[in-house]
Order: C-alpha cells, then structure tokens, then sequence
C-alpha cells in the first residue's frame, strides 16, 4: 500500500491496522501513534491463547525493550474483576509487559494526558518529543501513580484542585482521568499475580467460572474500582 497520498504521509494506523471495532478506537490509534518512536510498532485486535481461553485485546504497542497493550474500555462491555482476570491470564500466558485499560470517556476528553501517564510509565515506546508534547497538552504534566494496598492493580489518576477552577473538595468531582493497569513490574503478591497462581490451578476454567467460583474468597479487590467501569471515581 502507498503510504504516500497527494505527497502527505498517511499515519501507521491507516496503514497497518484491521477495521476498528468503535469509535474510542479509531480515535486512541490516531492520536497514540503521533507520539510513538518511529521503530515502534502499533497492532490492533491481537488474539492471545491461555489455558483459561482465548482473549483479543484492542492494542499492542511493540518495540525492542518492551510491549504493552492497551484497552479500550466503553461502559457497555466492561466490568472491573473480568478485565483484571483477563489481564491476569494474558500477562501470565504471554510476552505482554503491561496492560492498560483506559475509560471511553477518558479517550474522547482526556487523551493526551492519559497518554502522558502511560507515556511516563512506558517512556521507551514513546519518542523524546511525543513525551515532550504530551506533557505540554496534558492538563496535568505529571500524574500520580497510586496503589490501593500494594496488592490491587495499580491505579493512575490526577486529580484537579483550585489551579484547574474546581472549588469543590469533593475528590469525586475532581477526578480528571485514571487508568487501571496490571504489569509484571509489580511485586509477587500483586492481584494479577495472585489470580494468575489460581488459574494455574483450574486449567480450562473460563473467566466467568473463575469470577462464580471465587465470588465469596478473600481476595484483595480494589474496593474503589469494583464499581461501574466508566464512573467518575474507581
């Protein structure tokens, strides 16, 4: 395929990606391969195979040093506890460094600076300058990275306060943007890790069995992000 149209470079993800499957897709390949180094690959609807089943994430962000994928998360086909078994399942069985799950909301409002916390996270995957131009459209240029316990998934968050026009002390209304993400930089007794211990034990067992089966176990949820995937604060 021509990359080249009317002498104007068409973007990677025109060129390489199979059909997106929404909206916030479409648009986090657009704006994410802007800021990417050139020798990073960006994939999309790649399947991985694990003793619990198949699962196809929207995105995978490739270089030599390290891979991440990045998920999409509408309200409607989410929940907390499937993705985070997902995630347990994939970053267990595969070569997945990390995995990053972003709201819709997120994507359509608060783009850049979602990816300047990834982006802050991940710098080997970015270039010098996307990192540079994501810290400058971002609302806040360095995020907070927080932990429930040490033992959840780890959450990213930046909260706005007087600087950004919001009186309110309510944290819930100054919630700008959060990420979830589970990676294999985190410590042996991180969730993912402890769900990952459990599906070893139950070849075969699908997610939705697993969740059933282990709805009433003490496992240290993150009690904040267990409610609706697209609200204000989880």
């Amino acid at each position: 395929m021509n990359p080249f149209v009317g002498g104007i470079r068409k973007p990677r993800h025109q060129l390489l990606l199979r059909p997106f499957e929404s909206p916030i897709e479409e648009e986090l390949a657009r704006v994410v391969d802007k800021y990417l180094r050139r020798d990073s690959q960006l994939a999309n609807q790649v399947e991985f195979s694990t003793p619990n089943g198949s699962f196809r994430v929207d995105f995978v962000i490739s270089c030599a040093q390290r891979r991440i994928a990045l998920e999409a998360n509408g309200k409607k086909f989410h929940d907390y506890k499937r993705d985070i078994w997902r995630a347990a399942l994939i970053l267990g069985n595969s070569n997945i460094d990390a995995i990053y799950h972003l709201r819709g909301r997120d994507i359509l409002f608060n783009l850049e600076s979602a990816l300047c916390a990834i982006a802050l996270i991940d710098s080997t995957l970015f270039s010098e300058r996307g990192i540079l131009n994501l810290k400058q459209l971002s609302r806040l240029a360095v995020p907070r990275i927080h932990s429930i316990d040490g033992s959840a998934a780890m959450r990213v968050e930046v909260r706005g306060g007087r600087e950004l026009g919001h009186e309110d002390d309510d944290d819930r209304a100054r919630l700008l943007y959060s990420i979830n993400y589970a990676s294999k930089d985190q410590p042996d007794r991180c969730l993912w890790r402890i769900l990952h211990q459990i599906a070893l034990r139950h070849p075969g067992l699908k997610v939705a069995d697993l969740i059933k089966r282990y709805s009433r176990t003490r496992i240290p949820w993150d009690p904040v992000a267990e409610g609706d995937y697209n609200s204000v604060v989880w």
